[in-house]
């Protein structure tokens, strides 16, 4: 009896130990799965984490990518505009200096042509003036200078009323005496009467008649000279149009009367109207005879 009381201990014992053994490989196998399930968690977690890293760096790589691409075509553009408005500036800067320059030229060259002008028309008033000294010079010193532009004064006048001659005293007595040459060469039939006058420079001559008057000074001959050549240096037309040399208008200067300041107008009385051509025509041998004895 003890032995099989000792026999059913014992088969309890074995069964109470292999139900304490599954109770501990259901405990191992729960901690397992446990376990199980934590590295599932955190490999699920880990994999969400580096899933969000990819897509953030992904997102991040793509921003700075994107941020890049358009850095530089922002900065392209930047460049471009920059190089046209530089472009702009430059050609407007190159246009504005063309016509500044183009205004520097013109007014150099006008400025260069008034300072030749001037320049010209100061050496012209220099020679005449020193022109006027030289022929004052020599007509003080030459009674012949006088006596000339009296035999050119008197045939220009040519006139039967009375004439007053206005010349320098110093040289009154020397053309009084050439004076009855010349009325008698010239054919004057009026009376000539010559007076000293202060105002009239030597070598010159002034011829008052009621007709008017005929200026044969220096200083008035020297005049119609200075206007004569300033025209000429002008490009201004000196002198009539038949006549094409200047210096053959100078010739003439006398003879056409053109330093007549009133010209000597016809005598009223019948004789003067009635004056035979011959003696018109025989002027110039009158003039020659009256020179001759001028020399």
């Amino acid at each position: 009896m003890a032995q099989v009381f000792k026999a059913n201990t014992d088969e309890a014992a074995k069964a109470k130990a292999r139900v304490l053994k599954l109770a501990d490989f259901a405990a191992e196998a729960r901690a397992v799965v446990l376990e199980a399930r934590k590295d599932a968690a955190r490999i699920v977690a880990s994999a969400r984490a580096q899933a969000d890293d990819y897509r953030r760096q992904a997102a991040e790589e793509g921003y700075a990518e994107g941020h890049a691409r358009g850095m530089e075509q922002g900065l392209a553009r930047g460049r471009q505009q920059a190089i046209d408005e530089v472009r702009r500036q430059v050609e407007d800067q190159a246009r504005q200096a063309d016509e500044v320059a183009a205004r520097i030229v013109e007014e150099l060259t006008r400025s260069r042509e008034q300072l030749m002008q001037e320049a010209r028309s100061g050496l012209l008033q220099f020679a005449l003036d020193l022109a006027g000294r030289i022929v004052g010079r020599l007509a003080v010193g030459d009674v012949r200078v006088a006596e000339r532009n009296l035999a050119k004064a008197l045939d220009l006048a040519r006139s039967t009323g009375e004439l007053t001659v206005l010349v320098n005293p110093v040289q009154l007595d020397q053309l009084n005496e050439f004076r009855q040459h010349l009325v008698q060469t010239l054919g004057l039939r009026g009376k000539v009467s010559l007076v000293g006058d202060e105002r009239i420079e030597p070598g010159g001559v002034k011829v008052v008649s009621r007709s008017g008057e005929i200026n044969a000074t220096i200083g008035r001959q020297l005049d119609s000279l200075a206007e004569l050549i300033f025209a000429v240096d002008q490009d201004e037309p000196a002198c009539p149009p038949d006549e094409q040399d200047p210096l053959e208008a100078l010739d003439a200067l006398d003879e056409r009367g053109e330093y007549v300041s009133e010209p000597p107008a016809q005598e009223s009385q019948a004789g003067d109207e009635s004056e035979p051509a011959d003696r018109a025509e025989a002027g110039p041998d009158r003039r020659a005879g009256a020179e001759e004895g001028a020399a």
